[in-house]
């Protein structure tokens, strides 16, 4: 669907933004949860850096182009901060500004002979701490204890059951 703005657009955009000292124009109301500002346009959900970057350059973004935030704030609505890049291009910046980190959220270090690969539903792998998966195990263990030890015995009866149902 293509969204044609009006002028109407450029003071509602800016409405409760909070102006933040690097220059960014946060927009605060909704946003997705991926952290981009949403606004509604008669029944659109367009994202709100790219409605900005379409009013105050005058220009549709091109197919196959992206708003990239130069300030690398998701819910920035500055026309300054925006740019229309490739994908390749977005991508690589992203590259840039991620860091790898190198240890979990409770210290244990991502080393090699300490992390595991998984794969999500949707194809996308993430790393796994060892360490911490043995703990989340033995949490789990422990809060499903009298669980497993039900299970164990109703498996346990229905394994020495003989042919006619009887209990050896």
């Amino acid at each position: 669907m293509e969204i044609i703005l009006d002028s109407k657009y450029k003071k509602l955009l800016f409405v409760g933004a909070v102006y933040k000292d690097n220059g960014c124009i946060e927009y605060p109301w909704c946003l997705n949860k991926r952290g981009y500002g949403l606004m509604n346009y008669y029944g659109a959900r367009p994202l709100v850096h790219r409605v900005s970057y379409e009013l105050f350059n005058n220009s549709k973004i091109i197919k196959g182009y992206e708003i990239d935030h130069i300030c690398r704030v998701r819910n920035c609505i500055n026309p300054n901060h925006l740019e229309m890049v490739t994908k390749q291009e977005n991508l690589r910046r992203a590259r840039i500004f991620l860091k790898v980190s190198t240890h979990c959220r409770r210290g244990h270090e991502l080393s090699n002979d300490n992390i595991y690969y998984l794969q999500r539903g949707n194809g996308k792998k993430y790393r796994q701490c060892i360490k911490c998966g043995k703990l989340r195990m033995e949490r789990w263990l422990e809060n499903n204890k009298e669980h497993i030890i039900k299970y164990r015995r109703n498996y346990q009866a229905s394994y020495i059951r003989d042919y006619k149902g009887e209990i050896r």
